[in-house]
C-alpha cells in the first residue's frame, strides 16, 4: 500500500512539474506583446501621435544607429505637423528628471531630401523635450532644431544641446520628446539613440 501511495505521489509531482513547466513561460509572457518591440511593427515607449495624409511614420529598419531600428518619418507638405511622441520618459531612466543639474538631450540624426534653409515654423523638422512638474503643469520645453541647411546629411549626426543650456528650476515628473516635421517640411528623416 505503501509502495502504491508513493508512486501516485510521484506521479502527481511528476504531471505537476510538467504543468508548470508549460504554463509559466505562457504567463510570463502574456503582457508582452501588449508594448511594442524590436519584433513588432511599433516601437516601446513611442506612438504615433499625428500621420496626416501624404506623411508616413515607421519603426524603420532601413536606417539605424545600433538595434536594428530607428523611428522614421517621409513626408510631403501635410495639413499638419508629422509626429512620433514618446510615453513618460521618467518611466524609463529615472522617477524624476533633477531640477538643478545639467541636462544634456538630443538624438542621432539623419536626412535624405529635407527642404532647405526653412524660413517658417511650419518648415522645420526638429526634436522636442517638453518637462513637466509633479502637478502637470508645464517647466518648459526644448527644441533642438534638425539641420537643414544642406537636403541630404553625410550619414547620422548628432544633435544635442549645449553644455549648461538646460538646468530645470524644479524636479521634472513627465518628460515628453516629440520627433516632428512640420506641416511644409518634406522628405525622409529618421532619428535615433535619444539621449537624456
Amino acid at each position: 500500500m505503501n509502495r502504491l501511495l508513493s508512486s501516485k505521489k510521484w506521479w502527481i509531482a511528476f504531471w505537476s512539474v510538467i504543468f508548470f513547466a508549460v504554463t509559466i513561460p505562457h504567463l510570463a509572457q502574456s503582457g508582452i506583446n501588449g508594448y511594442g518591440s524590436f519584433e513588432q511593427g511599433d516601437p516601446s515607449y513611442w506612438n504615433k501621435s499625428s500621420e496626416p495624409g501624404g506623411s508616413s511614420l515607421s519603426w524603420a529598419s532601413d536606417e539605424y544607429i545600433t538595434l536594428g531600428r530607428s523611428l522614421k518619418i517621409t513626408k510631403e507638405a501635410t495639413p499638419e505637423a508629422a509626429m512620433w511622441e514618446s510615453d513618460n520618459m521618467c518611466d524609463i531612466w529615472s522617477p524624476v528628471h533633477s531640477k538643478d543639474v545639467d541636462i544634456k538631450i538630443g538624438a542621432w540624426i539623419k536626412t535624405e531630401g529635407v527642404n532647405t534653409n526653412p524660413t517658417t515654423e511650419d518648415e522645420k523638422w526638429y526634436v522636442s523635450y517638453t518637462f513637466m512638474n509633479e502637478a502637470g503643469g508645464l517647466i518648459g520645453e526644448v527644441k533642438l532644431l534638425i539641420d537643414q541647411s544642406v537636403s541630404t546629411s553625410s550619414g547620422w549626426v548628432a544633435d544635442t544641446n549645449e553644455v549648461g543650456s538646460l538646468v530645470l528650476p524644479e524636479d521634472s515628473w513627465t518628460t515628453i520628446i516629440r520627433f516632428v516635421g512640420g506641416k511644409d517640411a518634406v522628405g525622409t528623416v529618421w532619428a535615433d539613440e535619444f539621449l537624456l
